[in-house]
């Protein structure tokens, strides 16, 4: 903040200032009067009253690589001659970005980025004054893109290679969040980071309880803001920052200056934890509280597991899923101070040595060729998982089980016999297993493509279920045959 100059060179040769900074000065923010072969090289001049920088009766000038903006005028130059102007940021004026008087002549502007100057972006009342190099002129917001560009002013000045330097810009800077902040009155090293970009940066203004504390230019990246040296209370800390085209964007960060905070966070102990391996629905719960809580951690048997901020909410885990064992689970809270408390709970996971219970299904024996045969099985558990169905040793189905019953069709084989084995095993690995042996026998009749009638081929006929009915009727009427004998023959004897 300056009182009529920033920085004034009266009568002075060849120096060079450099990286400066310049801001709401009364009047100029650099002033050069009857000054020569001076270089003005990286600085950011802005928000002057009248000019940002000035030229009088100056000559042999170079200023480069400036940014000049929020001026009355950007740069003003009055019976000044064969000054370079190159590679400047001039914008947001509220006249013009360049004005050049009468008396003025041979000066040359080239690569300058002129934009959103509000009358105009130049203006040219001199004479023989150049506007481009010998193939590079400046960018211009208001240039159509075709032909040159011509200078405002009564020079007839002409950009005989001029640049589009200015698309409508509405975006405004992006600009993220950072947490508040709370401290010991006394204390120091707090400070306040902000990350923002923008396409075309400009500068920013840093409010603190509303009060201007910097009004500073800003490229992409971050900017730090000290907060040290409150009184106790609340304050606000504010960042307002604006791109090229005047969008601007602010954030506000609240800083809680206390007298001291002596109390740890106050945390619960909820009771320790047993259930048995492949059970589910088990998780802890703490009710943790502070004046002010800021975040959490929770560790199983040292390992970080979870963490996040906290609000006084409570926080809750899920133990589920663990194999036998027993873990330790410990909760760990900070308040914005930085005191903490923790609380550790044991969980205990028994193994599940039972296993499943399955029923036996009976044999089945059926003709050749006979369908709709299947076996059927009702295996429970109480933390049932898969299972697995083995046709005489082969695997031929298998997938989750839910308690539910497990059935496989059987029918239409060939002669012969087969066993079907069921395996079924449960979260913990123990498993059961059961086996139905499936008969099949061969039909009773034969029949060709070319045969019209049935006959009945000599010697034994063929085995069919009707036939071993039979025979086991007839054995069973001679074993009582017999036995009424015997017991005649001993009552005779008698």
């Amino acid at each position: 903040y300056n009182r009529e100059f920033g920085i004034h060179l009266y009568s002075s040769a060849n120096n060079t200032l450099e990286n400066t900074t310049v801001s709401f000065s009364e009047e100029i923010g650099i002033n050069l009067e009857y000054s020569s072969n001076n270089t003005l090289v990286t600085n950011t001049i802005y928000s002057s009253n009248q000019y940002g920088v000035s030229l009088s009766n100056s000559n042999n000038n170079t200023l480069a690589n400036n940014t000049i903006s929020e001026n009355q005028y950007g740069i003003y130059l009055t019976e000044s001659n064969h000054n370079t102007i190159a590679n400047n940021t001039i914008s947001w004026n509220s006249y013009f970005g360049i004005a050049i008087s009468f008396l003025c002549k041979n000066n040359l502007f080239y690569l300058n980025t002129l934009i959103w100057n509000k009358i105009a972006n130049a203006w040219d009342s001199g004479s023989q004054n150049h506007w481009n190099s010998t193939n590079m002129g400046n960018y211009w917001s208001d240039y159509s893109g075709t032909g040159v560009y011509h200078v405002s002013g009564f020079a007839n000045s002409v950009d005989y290679h001029p640049m589009h330097g200015g698309e409508v810009d509405v975006v405004p800077p992006n600009i993220d969040h950072p947490a508040d902040i709370i401290y010991t009155v006394g204390t120091t090293g707090h400070n306040i980071t902000w990350h923002i970009s923008d396409k075309h940066p400009a500068y920013y203004q840093f409010y603190l309880d509303d009060m201007l504390k910097q009004y500073v230019s800003w490229d992409n990246g971050s900017l730090s803001m000290n907060v040290d040296g409150l009184d106790v209370g609340t304050h606000n800390a504010t960042l307002v920052v604006y791109d090229g085209a005047g969008n601007h964007v602010n954030d506000t960060v609240y800083v809680i200056v206390i007298l001291s905070d002596e109390y740890t966070p106050v945390v619960d102990h909820p009771a320790d934890v047993v259930y048995e391996e492949g059970s589910t629905g088990h998780g802890i719960t703490w009710s943790p509280y502070d004046d002010h809580p800021a975040r959490y951690e929770i560790f199983r048997n040292g390992t970080l597991i979870d963490s996040g901020t906290w609000n006084n909410e409570s926080i809750s885990i899920s133990v589920d899923g663990l194999s036998a064992g027993t873990y330790n689970f410990t909760l760990i809270v900070f308040d914005l101070v930085g005191n903490h408390v923790s609380d550790t709970v044991f969980v205990t996971v028994t193994p599940d040595n039972i296993a499943p219970s399955i029923d036996h299904p009976a044999d089945i024996v059926y003709v050749e060729g006979t369908t709709g045969r299947s076996i059927t099985w009702n295996p429970s558990d109480a933390h049932p998982a898969s299972y697995e169905i083995y046709r005489n040793g082969t695997l031929v189905d298998s997938g989750t089980w839910n308690n539910e019953a497990i059935s496989i069709a059987v029918g239409g084989l060939s002669v012969g016999t087969y066993n079907f084995t069921l395996v079924v095993q449960d979260v913990a690995g123990n498993h059961a297993s059961d086996t139905v042996l499936v008969i099949v026998i061969p039909s009773s009749t034969t029949s060709t493509a070319t045969a019209t009638t049935t006959t009945t081929p000599s010697g034994n006929p063929p085995l069919t279920p009707g036939n071993i009915m039979t025979i086991v009727l007839i054995l069973i009427g001679v074993g009582a045959a017999v036995v009424i004998i015997i017991v005649v023959i001993k009552t005779r004897g008698r």
